[in-house]
């Protein structure tokens, strides 16, 4: 576990392929240099999870929406500089599970 994780009480679940409870941030890609001011997050998640939201840099969770097989959430960059990004989902047990970390760099 890191820091953020630890914070925040939560369990991170690597996974490569999406099984019922996976999750993973498709985009960005680890290490991208995101150039523009606006982005849109891309989340996987297996079928037994709900309630899909994202962290960045272990502040406050923000919930995203769901269209096309995927878990979007559009995002504004307000500052440039590193950025780690968290997803995380709901299992019907309440069971909170967490993609693992994922860096990325905002310049312009």
């Amino acid at each position: 576990m890191n820091i953020i994780e630890t914070a925040l009480g939560l369990k991170t679940r690597k996974q490569s392929k999406a099984t019922e409870t996976s999750i993973n941030v498709d985009y960005p890609k680890q290490n991208e240099c995101i150039t523009s001011g606006m982005y849109t997050f891309r989340i996987s998640a297996g079928s037994g999870l709900q309630q899909i939201e994202v962290s960045l840099n272990g502040g406050s969770w923000s919930p995203c929406r769901w269209a096309n097989g995927n878990w979007w959430f559009d995002w504004q960059a307000s500052q440039t500089g590193s950025r780690v990004l968290l997803a995380r989902g709901e299992t019907s047990t309440g069971e909170k599970v967490v993609s693992a970390r994922r860096a990325f760099t905002v310049k312009r």
